[in-house]
């Protein structure tokens, strides 16, 4: 993900801008990681429509191929397994009644 982000903001990729109702913009700015991963997350790409956790086809034509969407995800998929497999052992010792779980007093 640190790579996409590299090459989106080499490239001045920004999200959209807008306009409130009063007239102020907001938007134009660098997507974040959280923005990245809700799009390459995101079953419109694949052309359909996801309703109460459920993917029903869209009437619109998908702009990302099945595989690489399904690939994608794995890789997603593994990159969170990693990193939960990682942050365990510190969860442990942070975990509440922890002996090393920081007090008021040090």
């Amino acid at each position: 993900m640190r790579l996409l982000q590299a090459e989106i903001d080499k490239h001045r990729i920004v999200s959209k801008s807008r306009k409130r109702d009063n007239g102020s913009a907001y938007g134009g700015q660098p997507l974040g990681r959280g923005a990245l991963y809700a799009m390459l997350s995101n079953r419109l790409y694949r052309g359909e429509i996801v309703h109460k956790g459920i993917a029903h086809p869209g009437q619109h034509d998908p702009i990302i191929d099945e595989v690489l969407f399904n690939d994608v995800q794995e890789i997603l998929a593994a990159n969170r397994a990693t990193w939960s497999v990682a942050l365990m052992p510190m969860r442990r010792r942070c975990s509440p009644g922890s002996s090393s779980m920081p007090t008021a007093t040090g």
